[in-house]
């Protein structure tokens, strides 16, 4: 729909960029009118994009900080905690449970020390929330 929206804007512009002013008052009104609307257009659909939001952020900390993390099963790396991972509404629905929260995929944190804790899976609970945190603890500490 915004890509409809960007082109039929696009299409405006041009009109508006072709068209012949003619010096009177009521060629002056019927521009301005004109990118009045245009301009609405713009923010109607930066605002309806920006409000359906798609995602879930599930920010990982360990304690102590600076774990390596990596994903359960795949061995990918994460990096050091804390870490920000993204996921997209439509792959979290297929792993929500019956009690409504969502499951994801589980991560082991490793220390220098050589402890680890492993999460696996990480639920999600109040999945109309947007922005989820757990924290991996070092079981040595």
């Amino acid at each position: 729909m915004s890509g409809l929206l960007f082109i039929w804007l696009l299409q405006m512009r041009l009109r508006l960029s072709s068209c012949r002013l003619v010096a009177s008052p009521e060629g002056l009104r019927v521009k301005s009118q004109l990118l009045t609307l245009l301009r609405s257009a713009l923010y109607l659909s930066l605002f309806v994009t920006g409000a359906c939001a798609t995602t879930h952020n599930l920010t990982v900390h360990s304690d102590p900080e600076g774990a390596t993390l990596t994903t359960v099963g795949t061995g990918g790396d994460l990096g050091p905690a804390p870490v920000l991972l993204v996921f997209d509404d439509s792959d979290l629905e297929a792993s929500r449970g019956d009690d409504g929260s969502y499951r994801v995929r589980g991560i082991e944190a490793r220390w220098q020390s050589g402890a680890v804790d492993i999460m696996d899976p990480i639920p999600l609970c109040h999945a109309d929330q947007r922005h989820h945190e757990v924290t991996l603890e070092s079981p040595v500490w």
